[in-house]
This record gives structure tokens, C-alpha cells and sequence, in this order.
């Protein structure tokens, strides 16, 4: 489990460069691993990906799949305010990362507001998506090297 203060110092060693997390993901029903991929699919594009996230282990469980995951990203600080470490919905800290040339579920995609005027991501290239993860979900982040959950 990540605490504010290291990825805090995690951000800050990173000095804007990309870094690598460990995290395990909620639960996850066929049903919405179903509907997600379509939703990939819809925001689909030409392109160049690189596996920016790599399903690093698998367990099934009451309630549906539960994904330990590696990415490599940067933190997204439109994502609180300027903060990429905010409340979510549940009243967690979560981290929002934004991630480069993704591939989901076997497709290249997009995020939907590039370059739309007024949105935060009004001057980003369209291949980044946008993700948030629990921090209490975070086991591992690594900059350059040096590892700073354990």
C-alpha cells in the first residue's frame, strides 16, 4: 500500500519523466471486462502502441477477476485540480496517471477530448488515456531504479 508522501516523492524524483507502478485492480465482472473492451474498440485508432500495461498476474475471486498490472506513465495533473493525488467517489486517495500510445484490450486508443478546445487535454496528442489507481492498491513505484513503496 502506497501513502500520499511516497508517491509524492516519487513524483518529485521523477522530474516529469515517465515511472513505473505496480497496482492490483478492484474486482472485475466478464460483464464489464465485455463492455469495456466495445468501449475500446469504439475509441479505437491507427497507431503505434507499446505495452505501457502489463497484466503481471491474474486471480479469480467472488465478484470477478482481480489484475495485477505494471504501467509506465506519468501523473496527471489536471486530474485534481493540479494535484494528480485527490479523493475518489469512495473517499480513497487515488493517483491519476496518464499513459502514452495504450493498448487496450488489442486496440490502439485514444483519449476523446485531445484537442478539444477548453478540455484539459486541449493540447495533448490524442494516443494517451487517462487512469486512476487506489493507492491503497499500490505496491510498487519505481523511478529511474530506485524504489519508493516497498
Amino acid at each position: 500500500m502506497a501513502t500520499a508522501e511516497q508517491i509524492r516523492a516519487a513524483i518529485a524524483a521523477a522530474k516529469g519523466r515517465v515511472f513505473t507502478l505496480v497496482a492490483s485492480t478492484l474486482p472485475t465482472s466478464e460483464k464489464t471486462l465485455a463492455k469495456r473492451a466495445a468501449d475500446a474498440e469504439k475509441r479505437a485508432v491507427d497507431g503505434i502502441t507499446f505495452r505501457a500495461q502489463q497484466t503481471l498476474a491474474t486471480e479469480e475471486v467472488e465478484g470477478g477477476t482481480i489484475s495485477v498490472v505494471r504501467v509506465s506513465g506519468r501523473p496527471d495533473p489536471a486530474w485534481g485540480g493540479g494535484d494528480p493525488i485527490r479523493l475518489s467517489k469512495k473517499g480513497t486517495q487515488s493517483l491519476g496517471f496518464v499513459v502514452s500510445a495504450m493498448e487496450e484490450y488489442g486496440n490502439a486508443t485514444a483519449c476523446p477530448n485531445a484537442g478539444r478546445e477548453g478540455s484539459a487535454c486541449e493540447d495533448r496528442k490524442e494516443r494517451h488515456s487517462h487512469r486512476a489507481y487506489g493507492l491503497e492498491r499500490i505496491t510498487s513505484v519505481v523511478v529511474n531504479g530506485e524504489e519508493f513503496v516497498k
